[in-house]
C-alpha cells in the first residue's frame, strides 16, 4: 500500500489516530469495531480541508467533505465498501471520491418560518393543551382540566395524521427514478419485553450515473408487528425493480410508497370512537 502524500490527519473519536495517515492507518480504524453513536473518523489536510465520517439513522455511515472551498455531504448513507474507496481518494487526493455517490451542499440553517413549519401539529397540539392546563389551573377551572385532557387524547392522534398527509403533498412533488430493491429481509425488534417483527428493506437508485440508497418504504409507518410487515417484504423481495420517489432538493429522503395505505382513512373512525370514550370517561369524572 502506498503512503497519503499529503501528510493527512487521521483523528478517530477525538484521538490522533496519526499525524501523516497511510491506507493502512484507514482500514486498521475502519476495521475496528463496535462503533457507539458518538463515533466518528476525519482526515484532515494541512491546508484545513477534511472528510468527515459520522454515523446516521441505523449507525451507517454518512460522509461530509470540505475541499476547494466546496462543502457537501452524501445524499443517503453508504455502505463500508464505498466508505474505504472515499477515504482513500481523499487520502491519495486523486478526486475520484466526487464521482462515487451523489454529493449535496448541506442545508442552510432554517429561518425561524422554516423551523416553525417543520414542527409537527401533534407538537403544537401538546403545547396548546399544557398551556391551557396551566391557565386553567390559575383561573380555579378544574373541571375543565379534565374536559381539555379528554379531549387532547383524540386531539394529538389527529394532529399526527395531518402530519402524515402534510407529508403525502409534499412527496406528490418529488422526482421519480427506476430503482432496486438490494435488501428484504425480517428482523426483530423489542418493544416492552416483547420481540416483534420488522421489515429491513433497502434500496439503490441512481441520479446522475451515480447510486443513491434509502430504506424508508413508505410515507405510512410500517409498525413492528403489524400485519403490513409480512406484505412489504412480500411484495418488495431482493431484486425487484421499483420507483423510487426522491425530493430533488434532498435525495436522502425518498420512499417507493408514496401514497397512504388504501385502509388509512378507516383511522377516522378509530379517533371517532376514541374522541366518545374520551368525553364520556370526561363526563363521569366531572
Amino acid at each position: 500500500m502506498v503512503n497519503g502524500g499529503d501528510n493527512l490527519t487521521l483523528e478517530v473519536c477525538d484521538e490522533v489516530a496519526s499525524e501523516a495517515a497511510t491506507e493502512e492507518d484507514i482500514v486498521r480504524a475502519l476495521d475496528k469495531q463496535p462503533r457507539d453513536e458518538d463515533w466518528f473518523l476525519t482526515l484532515t489536510r494541512p491546508n484545513g480541508e477534511f472528510m468527515d465520517v459520522t454515523l446516521g439513522a441505523g449507525g451507517q455511515p454518512e460522509v461530509q467533505v470540505e475541499e476547494g472551498g466546496d462543502l457537501l455531504q452524501t445524499a443517503s448513507s453508504v455502505d463500508e465498501a464505498m466508505l474505504r474507496q472515499l477515504l482513500l481518494s481523499f487520502l491519495h487526493g486523486d478526486n475520484a471520491w466526487r464521482d462515487l455517490c451523489v454529493w449535496i451542499e448541506p442545508a442552510p440553517p432554517p429561518t425561524p418560518s422554516q423551523s416553525l413549519k417543520s414542527v409537527p401539529i401533534a407538537a403544537w397540539i401538546g403545547v396548546a393543551v399544557v398551556l391551557l392546563m396551566f391557565v386553567f389551573a390559575a383561573l380555579g377551572l378544574r373541571r375543565w382540566i379534565v374536559w381539555l385532557f379528554a379531549l387532547a387524547i383524540p386531539g394529538l392522534v389527529v394532529g399526527v395524521i395531518l402530519g402524515k398527509l402534510r407529508e403525502v403533498r409534499e412527496a406528490a412533488t418529488w422526482k421519480e427514478a427506476p430503482g432496486r430493491i438490494t435488501r428484504s429481509e425480517a428482523t426483530s425488534v423489542e418493544r416492552e419485553g416483547k420481540a416483534l417483527k420488522a421489515a429491513a428493506i433497502d434500496y439503490e437508485f441512481t441520479i446522475a450515473l451515480k447510486p443513491v440508497r434509502g430504506s424508508r418504504v413508505s410515507i405510512g409507518e410500517i409498525l413492528p408487528g403489524s400485519p403490513r410487515v409480512d406484505e412489504v417484504l412480500k411484495r418488495y423481495p431482493a431484486g425487484t425493480s421499483v420507483p423510487v420517489f426522491y425530493d430533488p432538493a434532498n435525495p436522502g429522503r425518498s420512499v417507493i410508497e408514496r401514497e397512504l395505505p388504501p385502509n388509512f382513512n378507516a383511522i377516522w373512525v378509530f379517533v371517532a370512537v376514541l374522541a366518545a370514550l374520551c368525553i364520556g370517561a370526561a363526563y363521569w369524572m366531572s
